[in-house]
């Protein structure tokens, strides 16, 4: 989920690292990490052997499917190891002091948003955090961007007024975007528990050792790669740890029909 270009060779590192632990214990595991543009496929896959997909479409439709393991430790700012939030951006400098004054805003200003996916928890699905009630926005107040990376494009070039991307993918965007430094943060939304790594059910893969062989490998990868992912460890994932995704504010903020 955060396979930029930029980084591509970090993360193949880190999984040739993986690959050889989980390979020494005789679990099988494929050569190379997959660099695709749609992951549905592969979140969906019976072979699966390690994916990172968003938390929603996990809890809302993949948990049937797939069981998380562990969440990567970004050591994020203020935040408990594993967490992340959202960081609302917006084309011109604001001054809000809470995140229902740009709701409100959003309402007065009939403002555009760019949204990555209709699916995404960071970028969708937090916009409930700024509405007190229920807020459906017009078909002409949102525009898809495909990923958190052209949502912020977008915004620099003056095709949306707001967006919210996730924390990992602000870092990234400031170390590799240049659209980054013409964009303002307006707010930042409350924690949730980060990105889930999974596997599929059917592999009958023990959890317990796709994680030792990401600890190992993370501990294992040298000093500038894991400087370049940002990536500071690894905490345990359960399903449970979700389900505060399927609860109020989130459901405050959708799309009209």
């Amino acid at each position: 989920m955060y396979d930029w270009p930029e980084v591509r060779p970090s993360w193949d590192r880190l999984w040739a690292l993986a690959r050889n632990i989980l390979r020494a214990r005789d679990i099988p595991a494929p050569e190379r990490l997959t660099h695709v543009e749609d992951y549905q496929p592969i979140w969906t896959s019976l072979e699966l052997v390690v994916g990172q997909t968003c938390g929603w479409p996990f809890i809302s439709r993949l948990s049937d499917q797939v069981m998380p393991f562990a969440r990567f430790d970004f050591a994020l700012p203020d935040l408990a190891p594993g967490q992340y939030q959202s960081v609302f951006l917006a084309r011109e400098p604001h001054r809000f002091e809470a995140l229902s004054e740009i709701g409100k805003w959003i309402r007065a200003e009939a403002s555009v948003i760019a949204v990555n996916d209709l699916n995404s928890q960071s970028g969708y699905r937090v916009l409930g955090e700024c509405f007190n009630q229920v807020y459906e926005i017009p078909q002409e107040g949102l525009v898809l961007s495909g990923s958190h990376r052209n949502s912020i494009q977008m915004l620099a070039s003056g095709q949306a007024d707001l967006c919210a991307v996730d924390a990992v993918s602000w870092r990234l965007a400031l170390a590799h975007e240049p659209a980054a430094q013409e964009v303002h943060i307006a707010g930042r939304s409350n924690p949730i528990p980060g990105l889930p790594l999974i596997t599929a059910r059917g592999l009958g893969i023990d959890p317990q050792e796709l994680n030792t062989a990401l600890r190992f490998a993370i501990d294992e990868l040298q000093a500038d790669d894991r400087e370049c992912l940002g990536l500071h460890g690894l905490v345990l994932a359960t399903e449970q740890d979700y389900q505060i995704l399927l609860e109020s504010p989130y459901d405050k903020f959708s799309l009209a029909a």
